[in-house]
């Protein structure tokens, strides 16, 4: 049974698609795509960035946990 078989006869289906529909073209119209007209070089700049950032915030709080972790068996 596939989408397009569902066997309800009152088409809620199609209903539900364009309120999703509508829901994408609501949000990309509020926030706009940030990456919008850069190249893949500076994506991929953005992109390493980021993952370094996340790094620094996560690697020490991770690395606390896991020490606790050890010394609490």
């Amino acid at each position: 049974m596939g989408k397009d078989d569902s066997g309800s006869s009152h088409g809620s289906g199609n209903h539900a698609d364009e309120k999703h529909i509508d829901l994408d073209s609501h949000i990309e119209e509020r926030f706009p795509d940030p990456d919008a007209g850069k190249s893949e070089a500076e994506r991929a700049a953005i992109d390493k960035a980021l993952v370094r950032r996340l790094d620094f915030k996560l690697i020490p709080w991770l690395t606390l946990l896991y020490l606790v972790s050890f010394l609490d068996r």
